[in-house]
């Protein structure tokens, strides 16, 4: 993943943190191997609430490590990025400051299937609903 990503066009090597769920010093490694910064923080909770809570650490940390920083892309260690990654990011990202009711962007489709992703130009905008308990 970590390749990929660097290989990409448009990628500022010094924008990239590693946030590692843990203290694991594999992991560690390899983000130094790529030259990137590497945070490990200390896991909270179990399960979903972990998962969450590493999430809360990893976007607050971006945001203090780059206060100036309207934006965040957050990735999961086993994607492999396309090459017009950050440039679709880029085309979209007003979006988020013209629209209230759009919560954030994404390059994941759930729906993304041969026969309905043949069209490269389009942009889906999926409306999803909050189940209540």
């Amino acid at each position: 993943m970590l390749r990929s990503l660097l290989s990409t066009s448009g990628v500022i090597k010094n924008m990239i943190t590693v946030f590692i769920d843990g203290f694991y010093d594999e992991p560690l490694q390899v983000a130094k191997l790529f030259g990137l910064r590497g945070v490990q923080h200390t896991p909270i909770g179990s399960g979903n609430a972990r998962i969450s809570q590493h999430y809360k650490a990893a976007l607050t940390a971006t945001f203090n490590l780059f206060p100036d920083a309207e934006y965040a892309i957050v990735l999961e260690e086993d994607l492999d990025v396309s090459p017009d990654f950050f440039s679709y990011f880029s085309q979209t990202k007003h979006l988020l400051a013209e629209d209230s009711s759009i919560y954030c962007i994404s390059a994941w489709n759930d729906q993304g299937y041969e026969h309905s992703t043949f069209n490269n130009t389009l942009l889906y905008r999926l409306d999803v609903k909050q189940k209540t308990l």
